[in-house]
């Protein structure tokens, strides 16, 4: 198919740009202004001109109303697609986009000189003209004869790049197709697809939380700038605590112990269940005030960029946005960090289906630990998943604790127990498959509201998170080899640069980069990989619980911008890439069956569906969640689906 290489040049300022806006509020801005268009059709030369509407018919002529006759290429094609989408009302069906190419190729931030993958970084790595200034167009609405041929020239030199990135990138995406199909999901969602907003639910919950606050800072008599300013707030629980014969919890910082007063400290979860009210409703109020504006902006995000899409949010997911592992993360409005209580899950309420519609919300159950226990080979831990037997309640029964463990029902007498030691269950099944330690086993199961009276009580002590460590690895010796054999097969093809294989994975040194081919045949990428030879002291536990140094010796990987890699480490981003490659082959099936994909965070998908098709499609959505791609023979899936006018969770 022919490519159309597009670019908008459009109206920016030190107040008005895509540098301090979304896109939604960028376009929508009464200064925004489409400036010019560059465009390169077929093998043509690179064009451009300012009657933007007039070239964009003749393009229409062409290649059909919404150029559905063509392929759209862009640099950032999100924002362009944007553009004509909003601006022109011309909807592009098929769109490739250089910038995710290059997420793609170079994966995120692991480059010294390609942070950003712009297009200047890019044409600077690649030897290609250099990206031009465009400073004298700032805040310049009216630029002059001089200025529009100096803006065509930038414009036309941008576009000639972004064709000759396109041949350079494209044979560098693995799985290509597949890849390219995602790419263009994308942004057909975040164009075309919109999550409907209930934002009088927002409004009432933003009052009722401001309520709340008010109301507590009153029974406490107290302002809210004591209790948000960190010395006065130290001072008023150091009081509150000597009263009652009790110090202020510290924690070990870099010059020796400091208080641990931070949000995110453990200590201040416990000081909330405090028997003091004074001291617990202190700690609730200083938590509450510290996560309050985060919270509450984040609500009025919601509320903002939804007004600019008729009342929906344009889901806008990034894609290839995590690391290594070309996992999806989120943009503007984080849809893939939303939070599960407090606020959180009255904003993940907030959104809801389209009259007439419902979302049909689907997980893939346990999909690390399962695709862990199929690379490795770890036979009886895949044959748990194929008799739908919880791994977790298996694993804290037989390994952990001696004794019945199972998920409770709500009238089990033993429900505190066992909803206890199945979790600690779970941390160690999901957390010690990729090299955790005993001692950061520990401070896990400490750490974890759901787990950690086990250490509170003496059920889980230093002694026994050693025992629980050696018990996993012994048992899960699949496992344990597959970490070795992946940094094995890591090192010998960087040593020898040949090919090597651990399993299904594949190893292959190219132009210094390690490349690694997963079952999907997508690749993923490590730069200009090193082993260097160094000393490390290891901090464990012995078998009676006391502190052990351990001291080793021998090469360690570092990549990238100095990144370490152990075996545990790139079994878990090989993990990771493969469970973010089942959904991408599920999302894409779900479209070809004509479920629709509203948007997708971490391991789910949620669907929005006519409420006349719902069982139809609950059970499209269940065979294809459950059947393994063909790659993946003998991986066992499974779903568990909730149907809901608005998104549970």
């Amino acid at each position: 198919m022919v490519r159309l290489i597009i670019d908008f040049e459009t109206y920016y300022s030190k107040t008005v740009s895509l540098k301090k806006m979304s896109y939604e509020e960028y376009i929508a801005h009464p200064q925004f202004e489409v400036q010019m268009i560059g465009w390169k059709d077929g093998d043509n030369d690179a064009e451009s001109g300012f009657d933007v509407s007039e070239i964009l018919a003749e393009l229409q002529v062409k290649y059909g109303q919404n150029l559905e006759n063509v392929c759209i290429v862009a640099h950032n094609a999100l924002f362009d697609i944007f553009v004509l989408s909003r601006v022109y009302n011309i909807n592009p069906p098929k769109v490739i986009d250089t910038l995710q190419m290059a997420r793609h190729a170079h994966g995120v931030n692991q480059d010294k000189y390609l942070t950003g993958l712009s297009l200047k970084c890019l044409a600077d790595h690649y030897g290609l003209n250099p990206k031009g200034d465009l400073e004298f167009m700032e805040g310049n609405a009216c630029p002059t004869v001089e200025e529009k041929i100096e803006l065509q020239r930038y414009c036309e030199n941008d576009v000639s790049i972004t064709a000759k990135l396109l041949e350079i990138l494209l044979p560098k995406v693995s799985n290509v197709r597949t890849e390219l199909l995602m790419m263009n999901h994308t942004i057909q969602s975040f164009i075309s697809r919109g999550i409907t907003v209930d934002k009088n639910k927002i409004c009432k919950m933003i009052e009722e939380q401001e309520s709340v606050l008010k109301n507590l800072l009153i029974d406490l008599k107290l302002t809210r700038e004591e209790v948000t300013g960190n010395k006065s707030f130290k001072e008023l629980l150091t009081n509150a605590l000597n009263k009652i014969g009790q110090d202020l919890p510290t924690k070990q910082g870099k010059k020796g112990l400091i208080p641990a007063t931070a949000k995110d400290d453990p200590q201040m979860l416990v000081l909330c269940d405090h028997s003091d009210p004074f001291v617990s409703k202190l700690t609730k109020a200083r938590l509450m005030v510290k996560s309050f504006d985060t919270s509450i902006n984040k609500a009025k995000k919601l509320v903002k960029l939804s007004s600019f899409n008729k009342g929906k949010l344009c889901p806008n997911l990034k894609y290839y946005g995590a690391g290594i592992t070309g996992r999806f993360a989120g943009v503007g409005y984080n849809l893939q960090n939303q939070g599960r209580d407090g606020i959180g899950l009255a904003l993940r309420n907030s959104l809801i289906a389209s009259s007439g519609k419902s979302f049909v919300i689907a997980d893939l159950n346990a999909i690390e630990a399962r695709v862990l226990a199929w690379l490795s080979g770890q036979k009886d831990l895949i044959q748990l998943f194929e008799l739908n037997k919880d791994p977790y309640s298996v694993f804290a029964s037989e390994k952990m604790f001696n004794r019945a463990v199972y998920k409770p029902t709500d009238d089990d007498p033993n429900k505190k127990e066992l909803k206890l030691m199945r979790n600690a269950g779970k941390t160690a099944v999901l957390g010690l498959g990729y090299g955790m330690g005993c001692k950061r086993f520990y401070q896990m199961v400490k750490d974890n509201e759901q787990t950690k009276e086990l250490v509170e009580t003496g059920v889980i002590n230093k002694a026994k998170s050693k025992e629980i460590v050696d018990t996993y690895r012994n048992t899960m010796s699949n496992i344990k080899n597959f970490w070795f054999g992946c940094e094995q097969a890591f090192e010998h093809a960087l040593e020898s640069s040949t090919s090597s294989t651990c399993n299904t994975m594949v190893f292959d040194c190219v132009d210094g980069d390690i490349l690694v081919t997963l079952p999907s045949s997508r690749k993923l990428r490590y730069s200009k990989p090193e082993m260097i030879a160094e000393s490390k002291t290891v901090s464990t536990y012995n078998r009676q619980g006391k502190d052990e140094q351990i001291e080793l010796s021998g090469t360690s990987i570092y990549y990238g911008k100095g990144i370490g890699l152990y075996g545990g480490k790139l079994v878990e981003n090989i993990v990771q890439a493969t469970a973010r490659d089942i959904l991408v082959h599920i999302i894409l099936t779900l479209e070809q069956k004509g479920i629709q994909v509203l948007f997708h965070v971490h391991d789910e998908v949620i669907c929005e569906v006519d409420n006349s098709q719902i069982e139809k499609a609950e059970r499209i959505v269940q065979e294809v969640m459950s059947t393994p791609p063909t790659w993946a023979k003998g991986l066992p899936l499974a779903t568990e689906i909730e149907i809901s006018r608005h998104y549970l969770k």
